[in-house]
């Protein structure tokens, strides 16, 4: 293996390692609703769906769920349970189409980055309603497990598009 390759290696595993601790870092941030809380992971997956090269962002989503469902204890608190399983699941999902659709939008554009966003929170949803309606049904999962977040959902995709868009202007895009 030539440097050049083993550089792009070692930079692809940097860049998935600090991906991953993004997640895990915004996991041990919540507000304690029941049955599923607010916290800032989903943020971090659109952090790593908007910015992210693919394959690390990729790679951090997955290593991140296939942890904590073996049991790493970064991941299902008291706090949190099985009860938000179908959401982490999302979480790779999202971060898989987000990362796929992002060449074929104009990653400058602001309207462009709230779509991914949009993409991105309807593909955590979808399993993370899923997982709850087996419990709890579908009517009251959704009044769970979705209405309480889509005004802050709403809020964190405005501004992470603004930011993104702003730090985005003029510069070259990570792929």
């Amino acid at each position: 293996m030539n440097t050049r390759v083993a550089s792009n290696v070692w930079t692809k595993l940097f860049i998935t390692t600090l991906g991953f601790a993004l997640l895990a870092v915004s996991a041990r941030l919540y507000i304690p609703l029941e049955p599923v809380p607010i916290t800032f992971q989903p943020l971090a997956v659109m952090v790593l769906g908007l910015c992210f090269p693919k394959w690390p962002a990729r790679s951090a989503g997955a290593f991140y769920v296939l942890m904590g469902f073996a049991g790493v204890p970064y991941l299902f608190t008291a706090a949190v349970g099985w009860a938000t399983a179908g959401y982490l699941v999302g979480f790779v999902f999202a971060i898989w189409a987000m990362t796929a659709l992002r060449d074929l939008l104009d990653e400058r554009s602001f309207k462009s980055l709230l779509l991914l966003n949009c993409v991105g929170v309807l593909c955590i949803y979808v399993p993370g309603v899923l997982w709850l309606s087996s419990g709890l049904g579908l009517k009251s999962a959704i009044q769970l497990g979705v209405l309480p977040f889509i005004l802050p959902g709403l809020f964190k995709s405005l501004i992470l598009a603004g930011i993104v868009r702003f730090l985005r202007a003029g510069r070259p895009v990570a792929r």
